[in-house]
């Protein structure tokens, strides 16, 4: 997977909001599998899909656009969707 663009709220996984004009190749998310098969992109806002069907987000979630039970930006740390 390549990344790459503006990453003022989170949606890149990477450390650095200001590092990511460069495309960067092979992502990282701690805690996935590392191996992911979809990738779906919003309004600064990105979800990945994993090997093991664990959906990771990250980004501004101001409409709850992230899976989580709360609105609160999750910002660069990718973390699990919740579904019911």
């Amino acid at each position: 997977m390549w990344c790459w663009g503006g990453n003022v709220d989170g949606e890149h996984p990477f450390g650095d909001p200001d590092a990511n004009i460069l495309p960067a190749r092979n992502i990282e998310i701690e805690g996935s599998s590392g191996s992911f098969v979809e990738l779906d992109l919003g309004t600064n806002f990105t979800c990945v899909r994993d090997s093991d069907d664990v959906i990771w987000c990250a980004g501004r979630n101001g409409a709850g656009q992230l899976g989580r039970a709360s609105t609160d930006l999750v910002g660069t740390s990718f973390e699990p969707a919740i579904f019911d």
